[in-house]
């Protein structure tokens, strides 16, 4: 009867704490959370500034002309001074943001695994009982 309470304290143990709904995937699963409402944030950040870009393409006078100048284009009677090495208003001015993928958390253990744990651990409770009460028998102790 030992063995058996043993497999059963074996298995319930380490699926607590290393089953596939156990403390160490939850662990996993609270530190995905926090990176991806992080990326989330990240983001809604450039979110924001695409959308003053927009805004500014679509409603501002003067950011159309660098733009514009920038690619260059001018006004009638315009002349271009370009530095060699300077760089543009522009350039690189558009970040996509990073994609964060979420993982399928797998468990540390799973339940085939710990199902042979935990057999295992009640077979050798089993083996070393069946040994004790042998070793005892033959030095003739008595067990109460």
């Amino acid at each position: 009867m030992l063995s058996l309470w043993v497999a059963v304290a074996v298995y319930s143990t380490f699926s607590y704490l290393y089953g596939p709904t156990g403390l160490a995937s939850m662990k996993r699963l609270e530190l995905q959370k926090a990176r991806l409402e992080k990326n989330v944030e990240e983001l809604e950040q450039i979110r924001q500034n695409l959308t003053y870009s927009v805004n500014s393409l679509l409603y501002d006078r003067e950011t159309l002309e660098v733009l514009a100048r920038d690619l260059g284009y001018g006004k009638p009677g315009e002349y271009f001074i370009r530095i060699s090495g300077a760089d543009s208003v522009f350039k690189n001015r558009v970040v996509v943001g990073g994609l964060v993928r979420s993982e399928n958390p797998e468990a540390m253990l799973g339940e085939s695994q710990l199902r042979i744990i935990s057999l295992a651990s009640g077979l050798i409770t089993f083996l070393l009982c069946l040994l004790f009460s042998a070793g005892s028998k033959k030095t003739g102790k008595k067990r109460l």
